[in-house]
């Protein structure tokens, strides 16, 4: 209670001190500045510490750590402008018609750059939902490709032939993420009219337990010999079916198609003529 009243004392006698004082009111002005600069000073030193540590909780996470980088400007940008603000007013200036030109300027910025902001916000979704990150490969309309950057406004894409493809954030609509689930993998291969067709199904059919026991490192589920699946003008096709872990499925369709042409080739049934044997018979 008695440093409640020492304070009041003291309180008052500087208030008395500054109103008769010739530059008082400058040196309130000057005090509510330092104030003003002080909790900025603290509270950028406390979102800074705060945001370091979850940069250092999710060091391997490139996407919440884009997400916690950008949390981190923005608020201290508020920060700074808000404390701007605030001193300018103690100053005598007009902030009203500084907020209002604030206002109308990011009102046209928000106009004049839609497809930008767009980017962002998809991409801030993308990030914060993980709808795929570096290192996954992805299907999105006409493009597609290995992912090696996941930025708030571009994604980086490689695809098959080595091209990097950079694609706006904004048109990442329907993404297809062929890493998270078990992917389909089909082989084909065509015997001529000519081959025994009954002989020809069993022989391919015999090598489903072998092969199983060869990719069982990858494989998702039984392989399946689907038997003749069309008839063509250059033979039958005749059809394996499996699914197998992510971004293995080539693996396991090159695998099928090598196992099986190399059997009908030990077996002597008849292929497909090629175009070069076809111009030589009609010769």
């Amino acid at each position: 209670m008695t440093l409640i009243m020492v304070g009041g004392i003291a309180l008052n006698t500087v208030t008395e001190f500054l109103n008769g004082h010739p530059y008082g009111s400058w040196i309130r002005k000057g005090f509510y500045i330092l104030f003003v600069l002080l909790t900025a000073f603290l509270i950028f030193h406390t979102v800074k510490r705060f945001f370091e540590h979850l940069r250092k909780r999710r060091e391997k996470d490139k996407g919440v750590n884009t997400i916690v980088m950008l949390l981190d400007k923005a608020l201290r940008g508020i920060v700074f402008f808000v404390a701007l603000i605030l001193i300018l007013d103690r100053l005598g200036v007009n902030t009203n018609s500084i907020l209002a030109t604030a206002g109308i300027g990011t009102l046209i910025v928000g106009l004049g750059a839609q497809s930008l902001v767009k980017d962002f916000i998809n991409g801030f979704f993308i990030l914060t939902e993980r709808q795929y990150v570096a290192g996954e490969y992805i299907k999105v309309g006409n493009l597609e490709g290995y992912v090696e950057d996941v930025g708030l406004r571009m994604t980086r894409l490689r695809n098959y032939n080595g091209e990097i493809q950079f694609v706006p954030n904004g048109m990442m609509q329907g993404v297809i993420n062929t890493s998270r689930t078990s992917m389909r993998a089909t082989a084909t291969v065509v015997v001529s009219y000519e081959a025994d067709i009954k002989r020809t199904m069993e022989i391919l059919r015999s090598l489903v337990p072998l092969m199983e026991e060869e990719q069982q490192a990858i494989l998702q589920a039984p392989i399946e010999f689907l038997g003749i699946t069309a008839s063509k003008e250059r033979g039958m096709e005749l059809t394996y079916r499996t699914f197998t872990k992510p971004e293995q499925q080539w693996t396991m369709e090159r695998y099928l198609l090598e196992k099986a042409l190399q059997k009908l080739q030990e077996e002597k049934i008849p292929l497909p003529c090629t175009h070069k044997e076809e111009n030589n018979a009609l010769l």
